[in-house]
Formats: structure tokens, C-alpha cells, sequence
């Protein structure tokens, strides 16, 4: 997790979901095969919503989330 998310105005699950509704074409694979690393790929056990948090934080990281946040505010 990013180390300034502690001074974030907005809360965490709201950056959350701007980040998976901003996801590139390429970065739900990226998701996946993170999520694969740490659960095995036969699918031992079902991620927590932590590592799927930050595993989409990951490969997506914040640029598309903001920019989609300041797309949304400027939009009226």
C-alpha cells in the first residue's frame, strides 16, 4: 500500500473501486496473476480483500484512479 495513504482525504475502499473501474485492458491479467502468486494457482483458499486491494494497488497503482476522480469532479 502506498505510504501517503494515511494522509488521504478520500477513504480507501473509494480509491478502491476508482482504481478497478480505471483498470487497462491489460491490468485485470496483472490482478490475476498476482492474486495467483499468493494463493496458489490450484486456488488453495480464496484471497482476502486486502490482498485483492493490494494486488489491483499493484498493477494499478493511483495515476488512473485520480485522474478518473478528477474527471468525475470537474464533470457536472
Amino acid at each position: 500500500m502506498p505510504s501517503y495513504l494515511d494522509k488521504l482525504v478520500f477513504p480507501e475502499n473509494f480509491l478502491s473501486a476508482l482504481r478497478t473501474i480505471a483498470m487497462q485492458e491489460d491490468e485485470p491479467f496483472k490482478v490475476s496473476t498476482l492474486l495467483e502468486e499468493l494463493v496458489g494457482s490450484g486456488g488453495e483458499r480464496q484471497p482476502t480483500d486486502t490482498e485483492v486491494r493490494a494486488a489491483v494497488w499493484e498493477a494499478c497503482g493511483d495515476s488512473g484512479a485520480l485522474q478518473l476522480l478528477i474527471d468525475l469532479l470537474n464533470t457536472k
